[in-house]
């Protein structure tokens, strides 16, 4: 076999152009599998940064089939379970102001309940973790530190534990360090610093969801046993808190990544078909390089090399081809994955890096083994088998019609399988082009916002919080080229939205059809700044929420969903938030998008910044020109008031809108990519098969010359051979498509997987580029003389 391999490496060598073209088409198809596959490896197949991660699953709250975090007595309940769980905390992510330093900092800190870092197995690496004491009502307040927030401002000194730390204008001691990465996997993820959760809940009514709930397995306990015995726990829940809720554990994975699960299958199948078409160009290269070494093969075979010797040669040959460009797709690999990592949208949630481990080097080689077997064995077997003296016989390059028909078969399976690779990525950008233009129900253009969280001790009074946000508000629209100004406790696509119940009076609802709606709490400008609309009653005042009387403006959703042929305005409504008691309905706005531009409209209940002062509010500032010239003017503003108050997330509103499509983005970009790679490669083989045809019948196309046949028709004879190729690919292609696609549909939005505009349109593409690629063959074959082609042979 070694002789056999230094001789294909030779003959390789011999044909360089030949070479080159197959170890490409290799590379593409090897590295852009092994790209995919590797992301695919992080999310889910290699194990999270935590012992025994199988056993970690997050518990949800259940309402209307929606999975919601739990409310702090829910959580408490969930802590009962001991007979399925060995441990159970939870977490909520709140920012706070680190001050008392060089300068006052925005900390992403969670609020974590007792045995948080038991669950997740995670010790600290320096000082120690929470005591249960540390978690009482009242105790001294404590922090742990991220450990990339101890080395950039504490300079990573082993001997933190002890030192005080003032955050929202409370000292805090230190007691430890821990590694951040460990629960850093994107998104809102990353944490700063953790601190006791029961000292002080911000919430404690069991209608408010805010907590996420993790627990531990008990060992031997399965997943399905967790979720049944959570049933029976959910029926008391139900009867104590008298709603509806269910309950619902999944693994921490599919917690984390289960979004992106579709999306990462999809991909996957588009490089597979990918590798499918590239391995198909390789074997009909390698059948067209052993065709015309037919008389070569004779010759071998006359003079005593047997047929095992042929097949063994001719399958060396692939090896060394598929193997070279499989280190040629593996060095793109490494390169698109480096790639990948920086064009990974930030707000998508997603593993610590995408390098090619053991998995994927396996991955790897098995399918490049595979690839070259496929793309090897065809040839080989032509080579080996056959008539002898018909292939003495035979001129230089002609071969039979059989082998003919198989390059023509697989040149037919390329462009069916380029078909559906075009509609999937078609599909997929006509989707994309759909939820760029869908009705976000506001006008995020020319606005710039950023985050203000007031410390709760400094402003722990309303009328503190309302007087800051007045002022600021106020110097705000003040400012040369602002247009209007407004705040909210959450802006759309921006997530950390408030969720909870909401009752009518006088109305009763089913178990299981309780209503839930976002709620927020805003400004009188807020509507006005990002272009809401309002669509019946008025909007806020000044006066609104002042004096006692308490009002609510909703979304047209849920006034058409509960005053289908009423007026809502004058209605009452009880938002279960901020003081007892029912609003009245003043006004209702349009809906406005607020999870992602592709999700469902949620109920929306909006109350007056006075009658719900949140500590936290993202301020939206309208201007007339680009709203980042502004930035600096409006960090000022709030420095003027509090020098110790932190400005954070200052962009804009159109990057906002922009970043909540960056993972559909990123899917139509690649599977784009891998389809504009799979025309190419499906044009160049059919290239090849026409080329190959017209230059075999180079006599026959002679003698039709000189017994009349005009340059039109040898053309319309050449074309007509690609044609055909290219109808029965495409009409395949289209079928496969129907069938296929509908695994598609939901991942797309406003189009149907089944759209006869892409279904009819990607084979008339097919069919075109044909044409195309069979157009310089069949003007070589036009313009043939025919005395020099009577003289061929």
């Amino acid at each position: 076999m070694r002789t056999d391999l230094r001789h294909a490496i030779r003959t390789l060598l011999k044909r360089p152009g030949f070479t080159t073209l197959v170890l490409v088409t290799v590379a593409l198809g090897i590295g852009a599998t092994a790209t995919i596959f590797s992301v695919v490896n992080a999310y889910y197949l290699r194990p999270l940064p935590f012992p025994e991660p199988d056993r970690l699953v997050y518990v949800s709250d259940v309402q209307q089939s929606d999975h919601t975090p739990a409310s702090f007595p829910e959580f408490e309940d969930y802590r009962t379970a001991t007979n399925l769980f060995s441990s159970v905390s939870a977490q909520f992510s709140t920012p706070m102001n680190l001050t008392g330093r060089d300068r006052p900092m925005r900390l992403r800190t969670a609020l974590v309940a007792r045995d948080w870092f038991s669950v997740f197995g995670v010790h600290a690496i320096a000082g120690r973790t929470f005591t249960a004491d540390e978690h009482r009502a009242g105790a001294q307040p404590v922090v742990i530190l991220s450990s990339e927030l101890w080395r950039s401002q504490f300079g990573g000194a082993p001997n933190v534990a002890g030192t005080m730390v003032t955050l929202d204008d409370t000292p805090y001691t230190v007691i430890g360090v821990v590694d951040a990465a460990q629960f850093d996997f994107g998104g809102r993820t990353k944490v700063d610093a953790w601190v006791p959760i029961e000292r002080n809940p911000p919430y404690n009514g069991a209608g408010t969801h805010w907590v996420n709930v993790f627990a531990r397995l008990k060992a031997g306990v399965s997943l399905e046993q967790a979720r049944s015995g959570t049933a029976v726990l959910a029926k008391q829940i139900q009867k104590k808190y008298k709603s509806d809720h269910g309950i619902f554990v999944m693994s921490v994975r599919d917690s984390l990544f289960g979004e992106t699960r579709e999306s990462l299958v999809m991909l996957l199948i588009a490089a597979g078909l990918l590798m499918l078409i590239a391995t198909a160009n390789v074997a009909n290269l390698l059948l067209a390089r052993a065709t015309a070494r037919g008389r070569e093969f004779a010759v071998r075979l006359a003079i005593g090399a047997g047929r095992r010797h042929l097949l063994r040669q001719t399958l060396a040959e692939s090896i060394v081809a598929v193997s070279a460009g499989s280190l040629l797709g593996l060095t793109f690999a490494l390169w698109a994955t480096d790639g990948l990592r920086a064009l990974w949208p930030n707000d998508l949630l997603r593993p610590r890096d995408f390098h090619l481990d053991w998995r994927v080097i396996t991955f790897l080689i098995g399918i490049a083994a595979l690839t070259a077997v496929l793309c090897g064995i065809g040839p080989a077997f032509k080579v080996s088998l056959g008539s002898l003296s018909e292939r003495l016989k035979q001129g230089w390059g002609h071969f039979s019609g059989g082998r003919d028909r198989s390059r023509s078969t697989l040149v037919a399976a390329e462009i069916a399988l380029a078909c559906v690779l075009l509609c999937g990525a078609t599909l997929l950008l006509t989707s994309f082009w759909r939820v760029l233009h869908v009705d976000a129900g506001f006008q995020p253009e020319n606005v710039l916002t950023m985050r203000i969280s007031l410390p709760p001790v400094r402003y722990k009074d309303d009328a503190k919080r309302v007087a800051f946000f007045d002022d600021l508000t106020a110097r705000l629209r003040s400012l040369p080229g602002v247009v209007a100004v407004g705040a909210s406790n959450t802006l759309p696509l921006d997530g950390g939205n408030v969720n909870g119940d909401f009752l009518i009076p006088g109305r009763t609802f089913a178990p299981n059809e309780r209503p839930s709606a976002e709620k927020h709490g805003v400004t009188p400008g807020y509507f006005q700044t990002l272009g809401v609309r309002l669509l019946r009653g008025r909007m806020f005042t000044e006066q609104d929420g002042a004096k006692g009387h308490e009002v609510v403006i909703v979304n047209d959703s849920l006034a058409k969903k509960f005053w289908p042929n009423d007026n809502p305005i004058g209605k009452r409504i009880d938002m279960m938030i901020g003081a007892q008691g029912t609003q009245e309905i003043i006004g209702v706005v349009s809906d406005v998008k607020l999870d992602a531009l592709d999700m469902p409209i949620r109920y929306e209940g909006y109350q007056p910044y006075r009658q719900l002062p949140f500590n936290s509010m993202s301020i939206a500032i309208r201007t007339s020109s680009d709203p980042l010239q502004l930035a600096n003017a409006a960090r000022n503003q709030v420095f003027a008031i509090d020098p110790e108050e932190p400005v954070a997330s200052v962009t804009t509103m159109t990057q906002v809108v922009n970043e909540s499509v960056a993972g559909r983005r990123l899917s139509a970009i690649i599977i784009a990519t891998f389809a504009a790679f799979a025309l190419l490669l499906a044009s160049v083989g059919i290239y090849g098969v026409v080329s190959y045809w017209a230059s075999q019948r180079t006599r026959e196309i002679g003698i039709r010359s000189a017994l009349g046949a005009r340059r039109a028709d040898i053309f319309g004879l050449v074309i007509g051979r690609g044609f055909m190729l290219a109808l029965c690919g495409a009409g395949a292609g289209v079928v496969a498509s129907f069938l296929l696609t509908r695994y598609m549909e939901s991942l797309l939005y406003g189009v149907s997987s089944h759209n006869w505009v892409v279904m009819t349109a990607v084979p008339l593409l097919l069919i075109a580029m044909t044409l195309v690629a069979c157009a310089i063959p069949a003007r070589r074959a036009s313009t043939v003389d025919p005395v020099v082609a009577l003289r061929f042979e």
